[in-house]
């Protein structure tokens, strides 16, 4: 690698870091509160599943415990270990699309992907960018097999790298069939169906490992049909997308926001530019074709996630690959400029660049608090303080209706199995359960955030039996911000 370049690199990922530090201290995101929740019950000795319910993977829930048990369990830890992720993708990234096309690519696609990325999570604390590093790694391997060396420790390593994404979020899954399919394609141009076999064998049984041994881990500790039912049947029963299609909202959503609209056309415009690319390679038979091929159907796998409901979380795991499409296109545009490859002059304006489209929204902190976030940290900071004060440590508490920060806060065991109650949960066993384990266990706070709504339905709504009991159960002891703490009602 030139000089200029590594340098060039750096600078990019100094400033990556000087993003994620900027706004590490940033409100509270409403996911957000659940995930590092889940990671400090597990860190504070809980089995997942078995002691408080979740329907997604185990995967951040340990890695955050760890990081928790080493540099204390704080939002600041858990938001740098995801700054840390996303230098390792951009890393890989950078690798990949080197790979793949030239130096100038690789940069101009590492740097829109270090500015753009911020843009639509804000280096907060959730699972999908884990999604977006193992994804990444997945198909970096499977091109390194391919198209570099024919050596199987890559192919058990990009189906270990899927198996493991997995566990963070299932939606990895969903690369599954699309790269078996790139497989597929591979050896009908060698026409070889013994390799392809063995290809396939090797893959997906990389694929089964991680998820195997979680199994196994669960099973040992008595609750392998709880982690199979959060993770697997109820998302494919009563889970989030059966009721995301039940709301009728549609395949995107209610897009109301005009970034929304630039996110989407990129989306599009990446995916039709993809079939386009791929046809003209294809009647031309360039052997550039496969490789164009599997970021075709890389891209279609991920972008997938945006069904049936519009999400642009979701959109985080495809965005290095459109990032890569974006060097190409970059690179093409420069190429009118007619600059000298080995100036460093180069790389810093195409930073520029770069920096100048999309960059501008990125230090703009008052787009995060209007756009994603809920109140900031010193209301809910307060509810824990005064829950702290006035409870002992193995007394219960219940948040209501959706604001697990309230757990990590407080430090307190939970009165139900269930952190939280959304319209795409309230149904069945979920909203039965929750009220059944407040009646038994009476906890000693509920914490009741008012004016508080999802999907444009108030709790009143969608839960009105657990609204009605804390209602008739439990009395205002303290208001803080839109947070009543509630405590028993004295029965004369």
């Amino acid at each position: 690698m030139e000089r200029n370049l590594k340098i060039s690199l750096i600078v990019l990922l100094l400033i990556q870091i000087l993003i994620g530090l900027a706004i590490s201290s940033a409100n509270p995101f409403i996911d957000e509160g659940q995930y590092i929740s889940y990671a400090y019950y597990t860190y504070a000795g809980e089995t997942p599943y078995q002691d408080f319910f979740s329907l997604h993977g185990p995967g951040t829930m340990y890695l955050w415990s760890f990081f928790f048990s080493i540099f204390g369990d704080s939002v600041f830890t858990a938001r740098m270990v995801v700054l840390l992720v996303e230098l390792m993708t951009t890393i890989i990234l950078f690798i990949l699309a080197r790979k793949m096309f030239n130096d100038q690519t690789a940069f101009i696609a590492t740097a829109f992907y270090a500015f753009f990325m911020p843009v639509l999570h804000g280096m907060l604390a959730i699972i999908e960018p884990f999604m977006t590093l193992f994804s990444l790694i997945t198909i970096y391997l499977l091109y390194t097999y391919f198209f570099e060396k024919k050596q199987n420790k890559f192919l058990l390593g990009a189906g270990l790298a899927l198996g493991l994404g997995i566990l963070f979020r299932q939606s990895v899954i969903l690369l599954i069939p699309f790269l078996m399919l790139f497989i597929f394609m591979f050896n009908q141009e060698k026409k070889s169906l013994k390799k392809l076999w063995n290809e396939l064998i090797i893959f997906i049984g990389g694929i089964t490992i991680f998820p195997i041994l979680a199994a196994l881990f669960f099973a040992l500790k008595g609750a392998l049909n709880e982690f199979l039912y959060g993770v697997l049947f109820y998302n494919l029963t009563k889970g989030f997308i059966y009721n995301k299609l039940e709301s009728g909202q549609g395949a995107l959503g209610v897009i109301n926001e005009l970034h929304e609209f630039v996110v989407l056309g990129l989306v599009f415009a990446a995916v039709i530019f993809l079939f386009w690319k791929n046809y003209t390679l294809m009647k031309k038979r360039s052997k550039d074709f496969l490789k164009w091929n599997l970021l075709l159907l890389s891209v279609v796998a991920l972008v997938s996630n945006l069904f049936p409901i519009y999400d642009e979380l979701h959109l985080l795991p495809v965005l290095p690959l459109f990032a890569i499409i974006f060097g190409f296109w970059g690179v093409k545009a420069f190429e009118y400029l007619k600059l000298k490859k080995r100036e460093l002059i180069n790389y810093a304006v195409i930073l520029f660049f770069v920096f100048f489209v999309i960059g501008i929204s990125i230090f703009s902190i008052n787009y995060y608090s209007s756009r994603l976030l809920v109140d900031g940290f010193g209301e809910i900071n307060e509810v824990g303080s005064y829950i702290q004060a006035n409870t002992g440590e193995s007394e219960t508490i219940f948040s209501f209706p959706f604001h697990p920060y309230t757990y990590f806060v407080s430090k307190r065991p939970l009165a139900t199995h269930y952190l939280y109650i959304a319209p795409w949960t309230a149904r069945g066993e979920v909203k039965s359960g929750m009220l059944s384990s407040l009646q038994e266990n009476q906890p000693k706070y509920v914490v009741y955030h008012r004016n508080f709504s999802l999907e444009g339905l108030i709790p009143e709504q969608y839960a009105p039996e657990i609204s009605q009991w804390i209602e008739e159960n439990y009395e205002t002891e303290k208001t803080i911000g839109n947070a009543d703490i509630m405590v028993k009602k004295i029965k004369h």
